[in-house]
């Protein structure tokens, strides 16, 4: 694998929910883009618990709704021009624990903010796979980015552990549509967005600076689109989606919707 640049997704559309305008430029700019999603392993749907079944009446997919978010994931891929990689891992309405009992049973229980489950094993693992591909790699090491994990949710909270297990000091991204509950970071206020930052990631913030990555909407508008079955249970709506990309965004000097990254100083 050559890939200069590799996005680290917990779901299929996080990272192009959240960065969808970075990759764009990037692969505009001739730069390799290759967005890696931890959870996409089809489950048994024999057994399921009212997280999934609710969540997959409101996706309104076929039987192997996983198989068909895949298929979401690598049209966004063909829209934007990056290498859609799916790890084996399943998403955390799927998981049970030893005894078969569902970790995350409700849908208010995937986002547990102070008491979440660090499901160690689960952890070890990803982290062992991102270092894989990461060595896979030929030529310089790529620039890995990944999710600060805003609003909580636990594979993103999982996510952003593995990569420090790993050792990765990492371009970190802002969550989206969870920016939204950020007021610290959505407002434009710099000294507001890096305290929180800092709270985020700890002393590793200490070396990060922000910066901000401009988009053209309606590019980034088409490819969110990719991943229809999602719109509704994350936005709402699909005119809640524009809403929320032309609202929550900061903007350049020039007036231009921007994403930003937080950069180690010095990359």
């Amino acid at each position: 694998m050559s890939t200069a640049h590799i996005f680290l997704s917990p779901h299929l559309d996080d990272a192009v929910f959240s960065c969808g305008g970075t990759i764009a430029a990037l692969v505009a700019a001739g730069e390799a883009v290759s967005v890696v999603t931890m959870t996409t392993a089809s489950p048994r749907l024999d057994r399921l618990p009212e997280s999934a079944r609710e969540l997959h009446s409101l996706w309104g997919l076929p039987d192997d709704v996983v198989a068909a978010r895949r298929g979401e994931d690598r049209a966004a891929a063909d829209l934007l021009g990056f290498v859609p990689i799916h790890l084996e891992f399943l998403d955390a309405i799927y998981r049970t624990d030893r005894r078969g009992r569902f970790l995350y049973p409700t849908r208010d229980s995937l986002f547990p903010k102070d008491r979440w489950r660090r499901e160690g094993e689960l952890v070890a693992a990803l982290a062992a796979r991102i270092t894989s591909l990461l060595e896979a790699s030929s030529g310089e090491q790529p620039t890995v980015y990944a999710p600060l994990a805003l609003g909580h949710h636990v594979d993103h909270l999982l996510l952003r552990q593995a990569v420090r297990k790993a050792g990765l000091n990492p371009v970190w991204y802002e969550d989206f549509p969870y920016l939204g509950s950020e007021p610290s970071l959505s407002s434009g206020h710099a000294p507001a967005a890096l305290r929180r930052v800092a709270r985020v990631v700890g002393g590793r913030c200490l070396g990060l600076c922000p910066h901000l990555v401009p988009f053209d909407p309606a590019e980034r508008v088409r490819a969110m689109r990719a991943y229809q079955s999602q719109l509704g249970s994350v936005f709402g709506s699909d005119e809640k989606m524009v809403g929320d990309v032309e609202r929550l965004f900061l903007r350049t000097a020039d007036g231009r919707p921007a994403e930003r990254l937080w950069h180690p100083v010095g990359a």
